[in-house]
């Protein structure tokens, strides 16, 4: 399999190899390059930002590393075509930087390198990262919404009703303790980030196939898996029918934390030219002119961390 016929596979198409190609690094830089990868990603990351390369070469130095891994190596998840699947990253974060800069290149690389060092690694329509719990979560054993929640002053956590310890019982593993209508997961705990790939339209089924193959994969019985997205923002219910995949996908998850700082939901629905005046949003299609018409409110559209315990369907 040569460069062009990988890149096909992983998404790329012929203008963006074109660059991939036109920018490739002379072979002792990309020696260098890739011997600084092998032991310290933040002193390669402060080498690739110096101004020493551009974005493109960048784009170039990265793909020409995962494709010489690619054809190299015996890597398992050669033949399952996970490997492929999570190298379609680098599409991505290229299409991202051709949207916002007009040309092929990686101004972000940092999610790259963690799915090629299988930090994260996608599975069918998500991706999945293992973690510890980063703090003691405890939530009512419900949606979480703006109406049944109660905020704390600077709105930025879910406040729970119940927070004894003692008020719980049962488990869902030998961390995660279960009461009636609460449950209560320690810090510590094992716990499986859920992110979602900017890759087209979002499908339930998908995802549902995607949490199984999560357990499949990291050979788990249960999984307690935590999404931070505008995706489970609760306003999203005031925009969208109750059929609707982000609505089901939204439904999955408790959520236990709100930002009202964190404006990803204004750039995926309205560009990256954010406005503290939402009347200047142009609003096109329903879900644009719902969300203005919140924002003239006065109302953030607000960020969410949800948590869903998975025992396999």
């Amino acid at each position: 399999m040569n460069r062009k016929e990988w890149a096909k596979i992983i998404g790329i198409n012929e203008e963006c190899f074109k660059t991939i190609e036109e920018n490739k690094l002379p072979e002792e830089i990309y020696t260098s390059l890739k011997d600084i990868w092998n032991g310290d990603f933040n002193i390669l990351a402060k080498r690739l930002t110096s101004g020493e390369f551009s974005f493109a070469q960048i784009l170039s130095f990265y793909f020409h590393l995962c494709y010489e891994y690619r054809t190299t190596s015996g890597d398992k998840d050669f033949e399952n075509g996970i490997f492929d699947s999570g190298m379609n990253n680098i599409e991505v974060w290229a299409r991202d930087c051709y949207e916002k800069h007009g040309y092929y290149g990686l101004v972000d690389f940092g999610w790259i390198d963690k799915v090629f060092r299988k930090i994260v690694v996608r599975l069918g329509r998500l991706e999945f990262e293992p973690d510890k719990s980063h703090d003691d979560i405890i939530i009512n054993n419900a949606h979480c919404t703006m109406h049944n929640a109660q905020l704390n002053a600077e709105c930025k956590t879910v406040t729970p009703l119940l927070r004894s310890r003692g008020e719980f019982g049962g488990s869902v593993n030998s961390n995660v303790k279960r009461g009636e209508g609460v449950f209560f997961i320690p810090k510590g705990t094992d716990i499986i980030n859920v992110h979602i790939p900017a890759t087209g339209p979002l499908n339930y089924e998908e995802c549902r196939k995607s949490y199984k193959q999560c357990l499949e994969y990291y050979n788990l019985k249960e999984a307690v898996f935590i999404c931070e997205s505008w995706l489970l923002s609760p306003l999203l219910e005031e925009m969208l029918p109750e059929t609707s995949n982000i609505i089901k996908f939204k439904n999955d998850y408790k959520i236990y934390k709100l930002d009202i700082m964190d404006r990803l939901f204004e750039e995926r629905i309205f560009g990256d030219v954010l406005y503290d005046n939402p009347n200047l949003y142009v609003a096109k299609t329903s879900l644009q002119k719902k969300a203005k018409e919140i924002l003239r409110q006065g109302r953030p559209l607000l960020g969410a961390w949800g948590i869903k315990l998975y025992k396999g369907e």
